[in-house]
């Protein structure tokens, strides 16, 4: 059985209790469930309103295989049994002035949590993987490399019974070494 987290300072428990499945059960993932997953993430705050973010997502087996075959072969392992696997990506440029976007992986970061907290809520899991095979990813997705940036792989389902008794909950840093008037020694 798992150590519970620790709520010390009574912030809501949707960032406690959440975690990143690894263990997921065959269950469908239905397309209103998935409608209301990315309409989390459209929500999120970006710079300019930018929202430079986009899921892509399979459309067939054959293109789900081809999402599978960029993941490193340990994540292959588990990610496969996933309903839904998807990959995030960020434009690069701002739509208004096609000036650079340096802001563009902190704003498809906040999507990407917004996504992983309405999947907790829903009962459902989201595991984010940088353990995929970035350079072969553009070809393969069909994403133009000078507009977008692949960010990471995505994983949505609903965690099996045993991933809910048995997967680890880790610890974060502890709060002093977060923020604070210099940064810490780490």
């Amino acid at each position: 059985m798992n150590k519970p987290r620790t709520n010390q300072l009574g912030i809501a428990d949707q960032f406690i209790s959440r975690w990143s499945s690894r263990r997921f059960s065959p269950e469908p993932v239905s397309a209103h469930q998935l409608a209301q997953l990315f309409e989390a993430a459209r929500w999120s705050p970006s710079c300019f309103n930018e929202q430079p973010w986009f899921f892509l997502l399979p459309e067939t087996e054959e293109q789900r295989a081809r999402f599978l075959s960029l993941l490193t072969e340990p994540n292959q392992t588990w990610a496969s049994k996933a309903p839904i696997i998807c990959y995030l990506t960020a434009r690069r440029h701002f739509r208004h002035n096609q000036k650079p976007n340096r802001h563009h992986a902190h704003d498809a970061g906040a999507a990407c949590m917004a996504l992983f907290l309405q999947a907790h809520a829903m009962g459902l899991s989201g595991h984010a993987m940088a353990g995929f095979d970035e350079a072969r990813s553009y070809a393969v997705l069909g994403v133009d490399q000078d507009r977008y940036q692949v960010m990471s792989a995505i994983v949505l389902g609903k965690p099996s019974e045993e991933a809910r008794q048995a997967e680890e909950r880790t610890e974060r840093k502890p709060l002093e070494q977060v923020y604070g008037a210099r940064l810490p020694d780490h």
